[in-house]
């Protein structure tokens, strides 16, 4: 009897030799299937560098790789952390029951912010059974490409001639297009005699 993917549990063995459809003798005996735990996990992101405004998108796949062991009341949790080691985001999630020979696939999004340490950021996955004991990890590098800068444009409008004496209408439309607050900024205008 092969056990193949027989449930772990306590079974009975039963023998029994027969003459003539008349049984001459007769043994049983306890044995117990053991379960076979087997989990594992794998974590991928969908880019290698992502840079200011991005968001990566994290796919989880867990595998309940046992022949005769369901998974069940197991968490998985993604943690992401900077490059210097500071936990940023943890999301945990309750999984549903696993069969044997079954795996889960969960997707996570996490979005950088203008403001995000550059360098390369880690993410990690720990899938954990119901009593807290890890049952599979996986980890994941990718890197974020943020250079601060104050870029700022502008138009300035004025008529193109003016009568002596008269003041000097100027409108001026400044905007922010780099990834820093402009504060303390000072606007000159210069007027030439062409």
């Amino acid at each position: 009897w092969n056990t193949g993917t027989t449930p772990a549990g306590a079974y009975t063995a039963r023998a029994r030799a027969t003459v003539d459809s008349r049984v001459v003798a007769e043994a049983r005996t306890a044995l117990t299937v053991v379960a076979q735990t087997n989990v594992t996990a794998a974590l991928a992101v969908d880019r290698a560098r992502y840079r200011p405004g991005d968001a990566v998108t994290f796919t989880q796949r867990i595998s309940n790789d046992s022949l005769n062991l369901a998974l069940s009341g197991a968490t998985a949790t993604l943690t992401v952390m900077e490059p210097q080691g500071a936990t940023l985001s943890v999301a945990s999630r309750v999984l549903g029951a696993l069969g044997p020979t079954t795996a889960a696939t969960f997707y996570d999004v996490y979005s950088l912010g203008a403001q995000a340490a550059s360098g390369i950021w880690h993410a990690q996955l720990e899938v954990r059974d119901a009593q807290g004991a890890l049952l599979a990890q996986a980890q994941a590098f990718f890197e974020f490409d943020f250079t601060a800068s104050q870029t700022v444009l502008g138009d300035a409008t004025a008529p193109a001639v003016i009568q002596v004496g008269q003041q000097l209408p100027v409108s001026v439309e400044l905007r922010n297009t780099g990834s820093l607050d402009l504060t303390n900024g000072l606007l000159e205008v210069l007027v030439l005699n062409a």
